[in-house]
């Protein structure tokens, strides 16, 4: 939502056709600044529990494939990538289709059997692929929360300043109240 503020007669300023005093239209910008930090707080909390519940889905499938190598020698096939799903969002796909939707995996890069049967060398590929792209977001997932941390402090920072404006409001009122007695 944005203001249009014009200053009209007496030291008052217009807002929505409304007159409101310095101080209350400071306050009123405050609280709008503080609903837009809110807004972007909430956003990035999503956007980080998405990254979370990605790297446990890759964590999962990690596992699963390295449980497979475990069970296997070099040189066995097949590790069969499209029979494991995983939840990603709203969605259940398989390792293969992971691999092909999220270009931090590196799949481009990486030559395996486009059918998605695995042999344990590709195997071996795809779980230093996973641990790269876990690396990487994990990163970002602390990057995110120094993010968040700064956004968390602008937001108190303003509601301090909205409650110190209050109360300095509240005593010049009281201030005039006392000195009409």
């Amino acid at each position: 939502m944005s203001m249009q503020i014009t200053r009209v007669e007496g030291g008052l300023y217009e807002v929505d056709g409304r007159a409101y005093d310095l101080g209350t239209l400071v306050m009123m910008v405050g609280f709008e600044r503080a609903e837009t930090i809110e807004n972007q707080i909430v956003s990035q909390v999503e956007q980080m529990k998405r990254r979370n519940e990605y790297i446990q889905t890759l964590t999962k499938a990690m596992a699963d494939v390295q449980g497979w190598v475990n069970d296997h020698k070099e040189g066995d096939c097949c590790f069969h990538a499209t029979d494991h799903t995983y939840t990603v969002g709203d969605e259940e796909k398989s390792l293969k289709e992971i691999f092909e939707d999220d270009p931090g995996l590196g799949l481009s890069e990486w030559d395996y059997d486009q059918d998605g049967h695995w042999n344990w060398k590709e195997c071996q590929t795809a779980i230093d692929l996973m641990k790269g792209r876990i690396d990487a977001l994990n990163s970002e997932s602390q990057l995110d929360m120094i993010r968040l941390q700064s956004l968390m402090s602008k937001r108190d920072n303003i509601y301090q300043s909205i409650s110190n404006l209050m109360k300095t409001d509240q005593k010049s009122k009281d201030t005039a109240i006392s000195n009409l007695r």
